[in-house]
């Protein structure tokens, strides 16, 4: 195919909403950000307006990588990429315990990262 062949295709994908952004893959480790630590979240209200504003501020935090609004025993779960505990803990204070929506909170820190991406098996 030609060069702009594929421009076109890929423009096509673009206006089509199947792409939805062309992104870098940055080695966290390289640029600082030694830990990866994931967060479970409780919180106290589901009323859609409190949420919106929970999800809103972990959506606003840049050391937020991922946020999932779940079902189940928990109602966030968080993905954070930090360059110390001491960073996170003081992010922990900010979005967290500053927050009177959050009840709970559950931090796992990662030891090894075995799988990392957000391709689609096509």
């Amino acid at each position: 195919m030609s060069t702009a062949a594929i421009n076109r295709r890929l423009k096509k994908l673009k206006a089509n909403g199947v792409i939805k952004q062309y992104t870098a893959l940055l080695n966290q480790e390289a640029l600082g950000f030694g830990l990866t630590i994931i967060a479970n979240i409780e919180v106290e209200s589901e009323k859609i307006h409190e949420l919106d504003a929970t999800r809103q501020d972990f959506e606003n935090c840049p050391f937020v990588q991922q946020c999932y609004y779940v079902t189940g025993e928990w109602d966030f779960v968080l993905i954070f990429a930090v360059k110390s505990m001491d960073q996170y803990n003081d992010l922990t204070r900010e979005l967290f315990f500053q927050n009177p929506n959050i009840k709970r909170f559950k931090t796992l820190v990662t030891m090894s990262k075995a799988k990392i991406g957000v391709g689609l098996a096509l």
